[in-house]
C-alpha cells in the first residue's frame, strides 16, 4: 500500500509528509525523520512493514523531497526542523508519538527528544551525528526557548 501524501504550511514553507495508515485503527503513531539529501519515501519498505502495528508518519524536512526549498542564499537551521517537527504534531493531533531518525534526522529527533521529552514515548537514532556543544545541563531548556 502506497502512503498518502499531505501538504501543509510552517513559518510560510510548504511541507509535505505521508501517512501510512495501520491495519488497527486504535495503533500507536511512528515518526520517521530522514537524512540529508533524503526523503520520507526512502522509508516505503519499513513503513510498510510497521503499519501492521502503527500508525506511521514520514515529513519531507524543508528543503527536500517534496517540501519547500529556501532560496538562494537562504540557510536551514535546526530549530527550525524542530519547530516543523512540533507543529506537525499540533497539526496531526499528536500528544507523543515513537520517534526514530537516521543521520540529520537522527540529530533532529535528539534534539527534539531533549527539549519535548513529553512528546516522546521511545526513541531511536541510527547513525546520528551527536548533540551540540551547549553543556548536557542547558541544552535541552535552551533549545526549547531557541
Amino acid at each position: 500500500m502506497l502512503p498518502t501524501r499531505h501538504i501543509w504550511s510552517n513559518l510560510g514553507l510548504e511541507l509535505a509528509f505521508h501517512v501510512w495508515e495501520p491495519l488497527h485503527p486504535a495503533a500507536d503513531t511512528v515518526v520517521l525523520l530522514h537524512g540529508y539529501l533524503d526523503h520520507g519515501r526512502s522509508f516505503d519498505p519499513i513503513a510498510q512493514a510497521l503499519r501492521q502495528h502503527y500508525r506511521v508518519i514520514a515529513p519531507d524536512h524543508r528543503g527536500h523531497g517534496d517540501s519547500g526549498h529556501i532560496g538562494p542564499g537562504g540557510y536551514y537551521h535546526f530549530p527550525d526542523y524542530l519547530l516543523d517537527l512540533s507543529r506537525l504534531f499540533d497539526h496531526l493531533g499528536i500528544a507523543s508519538a515513537h520517534l526514530a531518525g537516521h543521520s540529520m534526522g537522527a540529530s533532529i529527533a535528539c534534539y527534539f527528544a531533549g527539549a519535548y521529552p513529553e512528546r516522546i514515548k521511545s526513541l531511536v537514532l541510527l547513525d546520528g551525528i551527536g548533540p551540540s556543544h551547549v553543556p548536557s545541563e542547558r541544552s535541552p531548556a535552551l533549545i526549547r526557548r531557541w
